[in-house]
């Protein structure tokens, strides 16, 4: 493993599990790049693409600690512990950087409608504050908050998330050497990748966790609305109720027709017949994480 300051970890934080995974370095993605194909054909887009991960730790939460800040903190700290031992040669001793993926339950969302072209980014995420607050009966001292001004600054697409988890993951990581550069839910991360692949009409991704339904509805330029639906057991055994939900958010928040909508399916593997029926196109969404073995493993990818 290069010693390059390059190299870095994806770390993935789910609801009952973490994965910690060792990142390619850049040096080494460019070294694979080459010995592949002449320099001249190198492309921007196979130096920026997502590093592969070399190797990775994953530790399961006690089944009683689920959906639980400290029972995620003592997971993290548990699989970095594992990923820095002796045995572990290509993580110890030395200092990573590290880029985090967390589960959207640890998080809110919202698109916030306004003028906010003149607005001050503290201003913005004031408003925010103030938004999660009065929607969620969240105390707003309590809140971190990240923003995203969309194109033509008359929305917003904001999360929030407990400051007491943001520290407590700071602190864990500090503890074992590792800085934290990159803090993100997973949702943020799947528009920024699946909005490249959408076409230029109404459309919707549509997330399905074991335990939350997420929709975010774009106009074709920017997202435009966001719904979230708490799941019970047994819902996530039905893809025609599953379709049936996203179509009615769609439609609570869209002025166009479900039937000329395309859907970009993330998440749990889910079948597409169902929404085919309701919808105008359903893709699976780039990075779906259906393909992993663990919540926490897919947040790892995203992560990398």
């Amino acid at each position: 493993m290069s010693r390059s300051p390059s190299n870095r970890l994806a770390i993935g934080i789910g609801t009952c599990d973490v994965a910690v995974g060792v990142c390619q370095s850049r040096a080494e993605r460019l070294w694979t790049l080459l010995q592949r194909r002449e320099v001249k054909a190198l492309s921007l887009g196979g130096l920026t693409a997502p590093l592969a991960i070399v190797s990775h730790r994953s530790v399961e939460t006690p089944s009683d600690r689920w959906y639980n800040e400290e029972g995620a903190l003592d997971s993290l700290r548990m699989a970095l512990a594992e990923a820095h031992s002796p045995s572990n040669p290509p993580l110890a001793g030395r200092r990573h950087h590290a880029a985090i993926v967390l589960d959207d339950f640890w998080v809110n969302h919202g698109v916030l409608r306004g003028d906010f072209r003149s607005m001050r980014k503290r201003d913005v995420e004031e408003v925010a504050r103030a938004y999660f607050s009065d929607a969620f009966g969240l105390e707003g001292v309590s809140l971190a908050i990240a923003i995203s001004v969309q194109a033509g600054g008359d929305a917003v697409f904001a999360s929030a998330m407990p400051r007491s988890l943001l520290t407590g993951i700071q602190e864990t990581c500090a503890e074992a050497g590792i800085k934290v550069t990159c803090l993100s839910p997973r949702l943020p991360r799947l528009l920024d990748r699946t909005q490249r692949d959408m076409p230029d009409l109404p459309g919707m991704i549509v997330v399905v966790a074991d335990d939350l339904l997420q929709v975010a509805i774009t106009d074709g330029s920017h997202w435009v609305a966001y719904d979230a639906q708490r799941l019970f057991p047994g819902e996530t055994a039905s893809d025609t109720r599953l379709a049936d939900q996203a179509r009615t958010m769609f439609e609570r928040w869209a002025d166009e027709s479900a039937s000329t909508c395309a859907v970009f399916l993330s998440g749990n593997a889910v079948d597409t017949a169902p929404f085919e029926r309701c919808f105008a196109k359903v893709h699976r969404a780039t990075g779906m994480d259906a393909t992993y073995a663990s919540p926490a493993l897919g947040l790892m990818g995203l992560a990398s």
